[in-house]
């Protein structure tokens, strides 16, 4: 937050017709309550890249439009394809919500004074209606699945205390639902199940797209096992 900015804002529109149509809100954009708007630019500050996009997604109603820049790495994460370097679970959680596309890149020496790194502009238009489906759920799932991305989604979830996890949320889920909870449940055997029934016993995070990743939480939703 900058006040002395603002206050020259204001001072730039004072007793001009633009003056009426400006509303100037100071605070933080991630925790504040935000009025309605349905286009966002934003010069975003680098380190509240990821909370900025997501509250933006997560706003409702949705805007229409958003034009942010963010430094280039970040950026090249946000428009990546399965199958490449940078297809991260920051890629999907995004993609599910929005089409995002590259626009340009804004080299350093463009700012005074010049900071370390470079930036670039991407456009993302959020998917509306939304899909039915609750991030908690599907980034709980990227956050397994993604956890190495070149390794075996199989080896993934036979990480230490994933399917301890998994068991846990299994028996919180029958116990809401009035489901009978098996004595000798063997969770590991379950899981396996739904990887090999869906294709995923072998593949790997690095070559999952968006409705992969959506059709395998969707498998493990039918058998009552949940991410969150």
């Amino acid at each position: 937050m900058d006040p002395r900015m603002a206050a020259e804002l204001m001072k730039r529109v004072q007793g001009k017709p633009s003056q009426k149509k400006l509303s100037l809100i100071i605070g933080d954009f991630v925790k504040a309550k935000l009025p309605y708007f349905d286009v966002c630019i934003s010069n975003t500050p680098y380190q509240i890249s990821s909370p900025l996009i997501f509250r933006l997604l997560s706003h409702r109603p949705l805007p229409r439009i958003c034009i942010l820049m963010f430094q280039h790495e970040f950026a090249l994460r946000l428009v990546a394809k399965p199958n490449t370097a940078l297809w991260s679970r920051l890629s999907a959680n995004v993609q599910l919500y929005a089409k995002v596309d590259y626009l340009m890149h804004v080299g350093k020496n463009n700012f005074r004074p010049a900071p370390k790194v470079e930036s670039s502009v991407v456009r993302v238009i959020p998917r509306d209606p939304p899909p039915p489906v609750r991030f908690e759920e599907f980034d709980g799932l990227g956050r397994i699945v993604f956890s190495r991305r070149n390794k075996t989604v199989h080896g993934n979830f036979m990480a230490k205390g994933v399917v301890e996890m998994l068991e846990r949320n299994w028996r919180t889920w029958c116990s809401e639902t009035n489901q009978i909870i098996e004595d000798d449940v063997n969770m590991k055997a379950k899981v396996e199940k739904i990887l090999d029934d869906t294709g995923n016993l072998e593949n790997r995070a690095a070559k999952m797209d968006v409705d992969d990743l959506l059709k395998l939480l969707s498998a493990f939703h039918d058998a009552g096992i949940h991410f969150a």
